[in-house]
Parts: C-alpha cells; structure tokens; sequence
C-alpha cells in the first residue's frame, strides 16, 4: 500500500483576503481611467508626472469628462468594483449612445425580461410545492417558454460582450501605466507574452456580438411562427421574412429603421443585412473564421502616443490590421460596441415584455436553508 504524503502543519499560513471595500470608475478608450474618490471629486490616472505614472486630480465628474473629451478620448464604460468578506464582484455599466442614465444596461434589461417571464409561468407550480427538493426547482426553472429563454440567451451574449471589452480595456489600463513606469514615451512598439490575454478578449467579443445578434433573430422567428431551433440566426431569418413582416413586427421594424436590415438590390421583396451590421458581422467573420487577430505582425505590437504632452497624458494604441484597418483596435471595437448597446438597448423597450426590476416578496421565497 502507498503511503500519503501528508500537509506540513507548521508550514501553514492563512490566506491573505482583501478587506471590505467599494470603488467606482469612469473608463476611457487608450486605457485611460478616472477614479472616484468621494461624491464630488475625481482622479484620472495614469499621468505622467516626474518620469513615473501617477494619480492626478481632484476634479469634479463634469471637469474631468470635459478634459477627457477635449482630448479625443471616448468614455467606454462605468465600473463599481465591491470586496465584501474577501469575495470581489464588478459592475460594468456601459455607454449607451442617446442615453445619459447608464445605470440598467443592455444586458440588465434583456435578463429582467427573462426573469418575470419565468417568474409568471413558474409561480403556480412552485407555490403547490412546500419544501422542493433542488432537482424539483431546477425542473420548472428549466422548462422555460422560447421567449424566456432567448431572452436569457441575449442577455447573457451581451453580459460576455460586456465582458470582453472589459478585458480589452484592462489590458489597454495596464499596458498604458507599464509602458509609463518604463519610459517608453517616444513610440517605439513592444510586445509582451501578456498580449494573449488581449488576442483571446478580442476573439471573444466578436463570438458573443453574434451570439446576441442570432438570438435576437430567433426570438424574432418565433414571434413570426417559425421554429427558432431551426431558424436560428440572422442569416436564416432573412431568407424566410418579406416587407410584411418587416412591417408588421417591431423588432424588425427596428432592424430596418437602424438601416442594419435592407431589402436586396437584386430583389426587393428579399433583404439581406446592411450598414453597421452587415460590416460587424463580415469583420466578425474575417477575425474568427479567416484569421485570428494577431496573426499580423502590426497587430502583435503596441505603443503610446501622447494625448497631452504638457499634461502628461497618454494613451496605449495597437493597430487592426485586414480589411477593416484601424489606427486602434479598441476604438474601433467602441464602435460596434455603442451601436450594440444601442441597438438592443431599444429592442428591449420595443420587444413588449416587461423589463422592470424583479421586486422579491415573501411569496417568491419557496424554501431556505441556512448555511454556516
């Protein structure tokens, strides 16, 4: 019989948790962010003061939008950042172009309207049941209705979305302060082992846009009759709508008010995708099925550019190569990613389901464990 090798006790030290804390941050393309420092006052970092990266300010949140703005930055998103009891969890609130209330994104309201959906059909059964075992919940949690769970579909495609640009921008942030802390100030490209980690959010947030994308032309599908297992992407739906349809339901209304779906040149009773759509999707298709990104030599290298010398402020760059050239990759996916977010931002108000914040009452609580 082997014996087992056994733990040394008195090599036995506790693992270090962060402390309960809260952070709040507005963060910008080039990887530039502001952090909130309390109510009225915020910082922008980072700066090149002194030969080094720093924390610069206070400004007020209406001054320091300002500075950036001027400078030819574009806001990306909101982040709230919690430690309670060691565990971390982030809030990401992104631009929504024609809003200015970011709180309730995309992804939060396609999720609302998956969850009363469920809520609606689920509440009979689950009030006949007075102690359900798990497997009892997860049987009628499961058996959701086709709107109920395409709507979950989409909103957790734009929750990876969502996702994705967050990494982007985290490795812009770091890259941008790295490059600062080593004076690397003049333009010279570098590289690092750490760009696998941009190359794979890159890939990821062009897989999930057409997630999103084909799960909404699903849930369409079916509101039109058809079986959306089988008409299941924005491909097949075009081949099976005519000008009735586009009429007549309100998402594709939408698709084609948004010029993201347009009747063929070749036959107008037939249409095909256009605009901003039809270039996210060939990109789309180019960066996961041609080719991945970093497969050009321009792509695999990065670099700084001063935004405001005399201020010390910089940001990170890194070209897309192919056939949609770019001076900078994440500015040109900030593009697909606001007429994203806007995009679904108004299907969830013209879908005719209920988005409202799911409200918990003593009702909906069907059992409770307690755990020590």
């Amino acid at each position: 019989m082997i014996k087992k090798v056994s733990l040394r006790l008195d090599e036995m030290q506790p693992v270090q948790r962060v402390a309960n804390a809260s952070g709040f941050s507005a963060n910008w393309s080039g990887g530039v962010q502001a952090t909130q420092a309390d109510e009225h006052r915020w910082r922008i970092l980072p700066v090149l003061t002194g030969g080094r990266p720093c924390v610069n300010g206070f400004y007020s949140k209406s001054a320091m939008q300002q500075f950036l703005l001027e400078r030819g930055l574009q806001f990306v998103a909101f982040e709230r950042m919690n430690w309670i009891d060691g565990a971390y969890t982030s809030f990401w609130s992104p631009r929504i172009p024609g809003q200015t209330n970011f709180f309730r994104g995309p992804a939060d309201l396609w999720h609302s309207m998956s969850s009363n959906i469920g809520q609606v059909r689920g509440k009979p059964q689950l009030a006949a049941l007075s102690n359900p075992t798990l497997e009892q919940l997860a049987e009628i949690l499961d058996a959701r209705t086709e709107p109920e769970r395409l709507a979950q579909s989409i909103a957790l495609s734009l929750r990876n979305v969502d996702t994705s640009v967050r990494g982007i921008f985290e490795f812009y942030h770091e890259e941008l302060t790295n490059l600062l802390a080593h004076g690397q100030t003049d333009g010279t490209s570098s590289a690092s082992m750490r760009d696998q980690v941009l190359f794979a959010h890159i890939h990821a947030f062009f897989l999930h846009l057409g997630s999103a994308r084909d799960y909404l032309a699903a849930l369409i599908a079916f509101r039109l009759g058809h079986d959306p297992h089988n008409v299941d992407s924005l491909t097949k739906l075009l081949k099976v709508i005519g000008a009735a349809d586009v009429t007549g339901e309100p998402l594709l209304e939408l698709l084609s008010s948004r010029g993201c779906i347009a009747p063929r040149r070749n036959n107008s009773s037939k249409f095909e995708q256009a605009g901003w759509l039809w270039q996210a999707t060939d990109q789309r298709n180019e960066l996961t099925h041609r080719r991945t990104f970093g497969d050009l030599f321009s792509e695999r290298r990065g670099h700084l550019t001063a935004v405001d010398l005399d201020d010390g402020l910089y940001r990170y760059v890194r070209p897309l190569g192919g056939s949609y050239p770019a001076d900078d990759t994440l500015d040109a996916i900030l593009e697909h990613y606001a007429n994203v977010n806007e995009l679904f931002f108004t299907a969830a108000g013209v879908a005719g389901y209920d988005a409202s914040i799911r409200t918990l009452t003593d009702d909906d609580i069907v059992s409770v464990q307690e755990q020590s």
